[in-house]
């Protein structure tokens, strides 16, 4: 499941199996799935798992310390058919979405305010991973990039006030094929709308060491410009490119904190580079400050131009609320509207945020819910 920890989810499988296990069996062996997904086999001493859960005579430290993760299992297992049983197949979740840009010179402050509603089937045809998503726009002022700035010829992200002006649109609709070489070396193929403004195809790589603090990536995406005159905005420009990453991850345990590299070609063609710090707390709000440097020239927020595009965005969760399904969050972003360069495709699939769950650095951050 997508939104639990992984301890906990693996305390609820250890204890159904060591419910069904004959006496003799002396150690549980787990291996975590998401969304085909597969990490590193783990092995849990099945009395010290019983003496904290069953007779309060334990610890989630003393489980750690007897715990066995295995790299080196094969990959190619089946998934159990009680973790599949356990949880729900659909996903269905809202998004407030709330942009701003709080120092344009030639419109002032800028906003827009939308609602959008997720579908999600995490196992779709038993190999595919869809979800579909619409945009209810709720409020904006962004008519007023058009009275100030010159259309572009092939704009990137400068027609945003067109995808506005329209109450409901398809956010995006796709389907994503996974895989998992082995336990640190992951794959995404997607296709469809991927996000708001374009469709297309494409996909990724990700190795990530079990245990280590860097992971390494790559990306690729071939995509179309929708058309805002459309409805739904499911029309297509002739506007097409190729855009791709080479991406780095550092993270510091302790700390919460990923600083995040990339490099590559972005969706105005220009080239360059992004610069990421992030932030996680432990309820699973995100603090992310980014910066964007490319060959590209665009407006600055003072009138003149910047080869420059930085920002913040944070996304704070919602799922433990009453009445609000899990995977509701509120975002909050602040960065300059309509820009064309140093714009990044906005990916239905991140590989590295999906495999966070599988990571040594999550099953040590949460492995005292194991015992809760």
């Amino acid at each position: 499941n997508a939104y639990p920890s992984a301890p906990e989810q693996i305390a609820l499988a250890a204890t159904h199996i060591a419910n069904h296990a004959g006496r003799e069996i002396e150690s549980l062996s787990i291996r975590p799935t998401k969304y085909r997904l597969k990490g590193p086999r783990v092995t849990l001493n099945r009395r010290d798992l019983e003496n904290a859960l069953a007779r309060n005579q334990g610890s989630a430290d003393e489980i750690w310390m007897n715990a066995d993760f295995d790299i080196a299992a094969s990959s190619e297992e089946p998934t159990s058919p009680f973790m599949l049983s356990q949880f729900k197949t659909e996903k269905f979740s809202f998004i407030l979405d709330n942009q701003s840009s709080l120092a344009e010179e030639d419109s002032g402050a800028l906003y827009r305010s939308s609602l959008i509603g997720k579908m999600e089937l995490p196992k779709y045809l038993g190999f595919l991973h869809t979800g579909s998503a619409l945009r209810l726009n709720l409020a904006d002022n962004l008519e007023r990039l058009e009275e100030y700035r010159t259309p572009s010829f092939l704009p990137v992200r400068s027609n945003v006030a067109d995808f506005a002006n329209s109450r409901i649109s398809l956010d995006r609709s796709y389907a994503t094929f996974t895989h998992s070489f082995s336990p640190e070396l992951h794959s995404a193929i997607s296709a469809g709308y991927l996000e708001e403004m374009y469709g297309g195809l494409g996909g990724e790589i990700l190795y990530r060491p079990f245990g280590k603090r860097f992971a390494l990536g790559a990306e690729s995406w071939a995509v179309i410009k929708r058309d805002p005159a459309t409805a739904l905005h499911l029309g297509f420009t002739p506007d097409s490119l190729i855009t791709g990453h080479l991406n780095s991850w550092y993270s510091f345990p302790d700390r919460n904190i990923t600083l995040k590299a990339q490099v590559g070609r972005y969706l105005a063609e220009d080239i360059g580079a992004t610069f990421t710090i992030e932030k996680e707390f432990q309820n699973g709000a995100r603090l992310q400050a980014f910066t964007t440097v490319t060959d590209g020239a665009d407006i600055s927020v003072f009138g003149g131009t910047t080869h420059a595009y930085n920002g913040l965005r944070l996304s704070v969760p919602l799922g433990n609320q009453k009445y609000l399904p899990e995977g509701s969050e509120v975002r909050v972003s602040a960065a300059p509207f309509g820009r064309d360069y140093g714009q990044a495709l906005d990916k239905p699939f991140d590989l590295y945020q999906e495999t966070d769950a599988l990571s040594y650095e999550h099953l040590a951050r949460y492995w005292h819910e194991i015992t809760e």
